[in-house]
């Protein structure tokens, strides 16, 4: 019995203990985060096709023969010439019977200026061509026109006679395969290339030729013998 105030000393110690801890904090209420959108998955790109180039096209030519060559002055058959029209691009073409420039600006006139007539002074031994057509060296005997049409014999000395001058242009935009502009040089040596070979075509209109310059990037001028008046002086041009 003499221990009940001693225990009840320790109860009413444990209480006073009790109520002097501090309150817990109370957890505040848990606010829910919001879904998040799931992302659409992106569509898969289609493959990109590679367009199929188209095969080459083929153009079939029946002739009665093959060509015998391909070389613009190597005697060209009539096949030939056939397939080398589709080569060559002009440079000079006959439509409704008439020239049309090709790869020339224009086709060169007398009344554009770009084909004359002049006089010029032709001394003993110079070729010329006579009466006839016939390119010769000018010799005692030789019979031809003057400059003023009056037909003569030559004696000696000196004489004035009319040569005729053809100046062609080239087209600024025109071009080898490879990009590069065709000049009146590439004109100059065809030229060049038509006097070594001994084609018979060639021949008349090579003997009556005085010289064959390019005096510019796109100018060429044919002069033809003195005495010699072309008809078909546009045939004078020389194909790059």
């Amino acid at each position: 019995m003499k221990c009940y105030p001693v225990l009840i000393c320790i109860a009413l110690l444990l209480a006073l203990l009790a109520a002097c801890q501090p309150a817990m904090p109370t957890a505040p209420p848990s606010t829910a985060a919001p879904p998040t959108a799931t992302p659409e998955p992106s569509p898969t790109p289609l493959p990109t096709s590679t367009p199929t180039p188209l095969p080459p096209q083929e153009f079939t030519v029946c002739q009665a023969e093959e060509p015998n060559t391909l070389f613009l002055y190597g005697g060209p058959s009539r096949a030939a010439r056939n397939v080398l029209e589709a080569i060559y691009d002009g440079p000079i073409d006959r439509l409704t019977y008439r020239f049309q420039p090709v790869i020339l600006e224009k086709i060169p006139s007398l009344s554009d200026g770009d084909v004359t007539l002049r006089p010029v002074e032709v001394e003993e031994g110079a070729r010329v061509v006579e009466i006839g057509g016939r390119a010769v060296d000018l010799l005692p005997g030789v019979t031809l026109f003057d400059a003023a049409g009056q037909e003569l014999t030559f004696e000696s000395g000196m004489v004035t006679m009319t040569q005729m001058v053809v100046t062609f242009t080239l087209r600024s935009d025109v071009a080898w395969a490879d990009g590069r502009p065709v000049t009146a040089d590439d004109s100059r040596y065809s030229f060049e290339l038509a006097g070594a070979f001994d084609y018979p075509a060639l021949r008349q209109p090579l003997e009556r030729t005085a010289s064959y310059e390019a005096v510019g990037e796109q100018t060429v001028v044919w002069r033809g013998l003195p005495g010699y008046r072309d008809p078909l002086y546009v045939l004078n041009f020389y194909s790059p």
